[in-house]
């Protein structure tokens, strides 16, 4: 298996993600890892990783509020299927 690393940045929307990111942190488990960012707009970009982990970026808290968070892990890949899938869908398209 052929490994891949990724670094991202954003903000979580509540604070039940922001314990799964802290809890597959201190665990290093594989999981599948599907991010999404939307945009006031109405965009959406997703990323799905079917085999990942995060390797660091625990959370940090600014009083009530959670600031941007830089996340580090890796992506697996067997060869076949795609190691990352990235989709991005504007306001205007249904998917």
């Amino acid at each position: 298996m052929r490994e891949y690393t990724f670094e991202l940045k954003g903000e979580y929307e509540g604070l039940s993600h922001a314990q799964r990111v802290a809890a597959a942190v201190a665990s290093g488990s594989l999981a599948s890892v599907d991010l999404r960012w939307s945009t006031p707009q109405g965009g959406a970009l997703d990323i799905s990783v079917p085999v990942g982990r995060f390797d660091e970026g625990p959370v940090n808290f600014d009083g009530a509020q959670i600031m941007e968070q830089s996340l580090k892990g890796m992506a697996l890949w067997d060869g076949a299927a795609s190691p990352v899938a990235v989709v991005y869908r504007s306001k205007d398209v249904t998917p």
